[in-house]
């Protein structure tokens, strides 16, 4: 969800508000938001063989603002080695 939050961000979806409030609330519940050790690039490999992903195309739940998501196909994977990045 973090990393969720950052590519959304990085898109111009949310703005750092947003991002902030997603991190504390999943903070409050006990959650990691971030992972130092995180292999990024075989994560963002081993998510192209993710049960939602088709032909290689991923799909991501981005929010556009509070209570608002969009599915979106169009997610390269520079951005999501970014977003994974943003973990550590």
């Amino acid at each position: 969800m973090v990393a969720a939050g950052v590519l959304a961000k990085s898109r111009g979806m949310v703005d750092e508000v947003f991002v902030e409030r997603q991190q504390a609330c999943i903070e409050r519940f006990g959650l990691p938001v971030r992972w130092a050790e995180l292999p990024v690039n075989a994560a963002a490999a081993a998510m192209k063989h993710d049960k939602k992903a088709r032909a290689g195309t991923l799909k991501f739940i981005l929010a556009e603002g509070m209570g608002r998501a969009v599915q979106r196909t169009d997610v390269t994977e520079d951005e999501v080695i970014a977003a994974l990045d943003a973990l550590k």
